[in-house]
């Protein structure tokens, strides 16, 4: 908490005398917003899903052999 003093920051487009406290917390925030989105959990397809059934092609189906028909089945 030592960070209170007002210092001049130097933004793309401007100057403004901000609190160092505030900016910390600020970049912070947005470290951890960034942070959840880049790890967050990815939507997988599965050709075991129902709803996506359509999207796996029937050819690629029909080039098994019995074999491995049987051995899936």
């Amino acid at each position: 908490m030592s960070n209170r003093d007002s210092v001049e920051f130097s933004f793309i487009f401007f100057k403004q005398d901000i609190s160092k406290l505030l900016v910390v917390g600020i970049f912070t925030f947005i470290g951890f917003i960034l942070g959840y989105w880049a790890g967050r959990p990815r939507t997988v397809i599965s050709t075991y899903d129902n709803k996506f059934d359509d999207a796996v092609s029937t050819d690629r189906k029909n080039t098994l052999s019995d074999e491995d028909k049987d051995y899936i089945s």
